[in-house]
């Protein structure tokens, strides 16, 4: 939960990405493709030569990392990544939570959550949460090689879709996943986060 209380909520934009009928074959074969493209439009700058991570699913000993990651990200001082949590999570068919790893150090990271639903019988939908590459390595492929390797977690689960929220300002991650094949036109996302909560009224 954020630290500071305050009324305003920080408006979010809202991106969906399906994962039925035509869209599978296309999900299969970008995996293999999106690293031609990026080593094609990259590989000639040395400074921005295309990386080739370990994806795996994090570990407890993973946790002060992730944290830094995450600070990253929101700034937060009360962010607290444990180590026991981690360990939960691992235990957790529905939730995973994967790290980048290269040269033997993490430099990315996100959670997918998987969702139940009744409207496709039994199939089910993904949600993305806490997206965040260090900022040393972004523009190289790692970001793109961890939503790949969550596509294909998702794909496993049947998952119908994967959606996520990023803050509306963060345009440049918005044009990432709209590379990566979300969609930010077909949705509105809301949040309401819980130090809003107390501030509507019983009959509301």
């Amino acid at each position: 939960m954020p630290g500071r209380i305050t009324r305003r909520c920080r408006p979010t934009a809202y991106f969906v990405h399906l994962l039925r009928g035509r869209c599978r074959s296309h999900f299969r074969a970008k995996g293999a493709q999106s690293k031609l493209r990026l080593s094609a439009a990259l590989g000639g700058n040395s400074h921005l030569r295309v990386m080739n991570p370990k994806i795996r699913y994090a570990e407890p000993a993973d946790a002060q990392v992730i944290s830094f990651l995450y600070q990253e990200l929101v700034q937060d001082p009360k962010v607290k990544v444990l180590s026991e949590r981690i360990s939960d999570l691992k235990n957790d068919s529905n939730t995973a939570l994967f790290v980048a790893e290269f040269g033997g150090s993490v430099c990315a990271t996100a959670l997918v959550s998987i969702c139940s639903d009744v409207m496709y019988g039994y199939q089910l939908f993904a949600v993305i949460e806490n997206v965040v590459v260090n900022s040393e390595f972004r523009g190289r492929g790692v970001g793109a090689c961890l939503v790949g390797s969550i596509e294909e977690f998702c794909m496993q689960k049947d998952c119908s879709k994967i959606m996520l929220l990023s803050s509306i300002e963060r345009t440049e991650s918005h044009k990432f996943f709209e590379k990566q094949g979300f969609i930010s036109s077909s949705k509105l996302g809301f949040v309401k986060y819980r130090r809003c909560f107390a501030s509507q009224g019983a009959g509301a």
